[in-house]
């Protein structure tokens, strides 16, 4: 007679959300809140993808568009805690004839340890789309807002929200789109948070608050300089549902 071994086997969870092109898996539940690097290595090293802006633009808008208890338990995260996003955002000095600031897909998880190319990101958008004069290229992960696109600071206007530079470099323009409509629907009003009068080169990273005790404000905050700052997120993985 075989010798067979018991095994417990339990169905894993996902979200599936829509993309541009496709629709993207995330595996719940999440991992455990650390620092951007440490979580960024947790997820890579669980056999999962970093999420792109654009990603989690679409995960949070499935999340508060379902009414289930993970999605209830995600909600509830995100009006604690900061939920990172890998991006790693470098600021030109804004005494430069063209200042702005460059958005890359952090897929490693280097964050304020990226270091900064202007040729080797100009040529990643050699050939790229342009929103609002933002441009873009989606499959580099690389895009490029002029300072004369970013307005930061406070925002009632989702249709303005949704049509920020900042924002449209780091989620794309589907992805800020994606933003303002879950803002819309779930908060009184938008703040997105950056680096302004800086005279050197700057290097942020980003995450997003959904702020719900005073002010019901969703908080897209592209200054993040602290290395430990804790936060969550959630990876990705090319398993499709069937």
């Amino acid at each position: 007679m075989e010798n067979k071994k018991s095994k417990l086997v339990r169905k894993s969870t996902y979200l599936k959300s829509p993309l541009r092109k496709g629709n993207l898996i995330t595996p719940l539940p999440g991992f455990n809140p650390d620092n951007y690097q440490k979580l960024g290595q947790k997820i890579l090293s669980n056999g999962q993808k970093l999420q792109t802006g654009y990603d989690v633009s679409s995960f949070l808008k499935s999340v508060y568009e379902l009414n289930e208890p993970e999605t209830r338990e995600i909600q509830e995260i995100m009006s604690k805690f900061k939920v990172f996003v890998y991006q790693t955002n470098f600021w030109l000095p804004e005494k430069e004839i063209m200042p702005g600031m460059y958005s890359v897909h952090d897929s490693k998880a280097q964050g304020m340890d990226m270091e900064f190319n202007r040729d080797k990101l100009e040529a990643m958008l050699d050939v790229h789309d342009t929103f609002h004069g933002v441009r873009y290229n989606p499959e580099t992960g690389v895009a490029f807002a002029p300072r004369s696109t970013i307005k930061l600071g406070l925002e009632r206007d989702w249709k303005k929200f949704a049509t920020e530079g900042s924002k449209i470099a780091i989620f794309l323009p589907e992805g800020a789109q994606n933003l303002a409509d879950l803002g819309k629907e779930n908060f009184n009003r938008g703040y997105t948070f950056g680096v302004s009068g800086n005279d050197q080169l700057q290097k942020s990273t980003s995450v997003i608050y959904g702020e719900e005790y005073f002010h019901r404000e969703l908080q897209v905050e592209n200054n993040i300089q602290d290395k430990d700052l804790g936060g969550f997120s959630w990876g990705k993985t090319a398993e499709q549902l069937k």
